[in-house]
């Protein structure tokens, strides 16, 4: 794929990450970067960017990288969950030697996660270096006054709207198989399907 090309379909992605309150917020610049690296990837319907999703490094040193910045183009979601997971499904198998995690306070994604075989598990599963550097949503979202969301966190875990880590299935293996916990009541609503065979996914090695 031509590079500009690819940079300017990544500066669509680094748009809606500043306007929608769900995604990792990310320039153009960090998106490029993780695309070099092969840890973005792009779904295109023609020559229409209609999808995202990225790793971005938590502790890289210890394999530890969080999967985010997923994006579907609004017209293509609530009729066809394909779309995000195959975003999903993907970037899990392109990298399943790395521990992967995912927070979220949305219902959507814990769908898609929970289809594409992501486990819930607590934050306390986790290892505390990656805990701290994962909860890392400012004071006037997460209720902890002292900046320490490890100790306090009003989101965390809620069952009626709240934040919540999933794990790929090779990390729940590398630590140790923890305890799966109760997400809300998840019913996925009955897929409008809608043709979708031009789509395919682009990694940064893809010719």
């Amino acid at each position: 794929m031509d590079m500009r090309r690819a940079y300017r379909m990544l500066q669509i992605v680094a748009s809606a990450s500043k306007t929608e309150a769900a995604l990792l917020d990310k320039t153009a610049a960090q998106l490029w970067s993780l695309w070099r690296q092969g840890l973005s990837i792009l779904a295109l319907d023609g020559d229409k960017v209609v999808g995202h999703a990225a790793l971005v490094p938590l502790i890289p040193e210890q394999n530890w990288y969080e999967f985010g910045v997923v994006w579907v183009r609004p017209e293509y979601r609530h009729k066809d969950l394909r779309v995000a997971l195959r975003l999903y499904k993907a970037m899990f198998e392109y990298h399943a030697e790395k521990y992967i995690l995912a927070t979220t306070t949305n219902l959507a994604a814990m769908v898609v996660g929970w289809r594409a075989d992501m486990i819930p598990v607590t934050f306390s599963s986790l290892p505390p270096e990656v805990w701290r550097e994962t909860c890392c949503c400012p004071a006037n979202k997460t209720g902890a006054a002292d900046g320490n969301n490890m100790a306090y966190c009003k989101l965390r875990e809620r069952l009626s709207d709240g934040c919540f880590v999933r794990i790929t299935q090779p990390t729940h293996q590398h630590l140790g198989t923890p305890s799966l916990i109760t997400l809300p009541a998840i019913q996925p609503t009955t897929d409008v399907v809608i043709p979708n065979n031009n789509i395919r996914l682009l990694l940064s090695t893809t010719p």
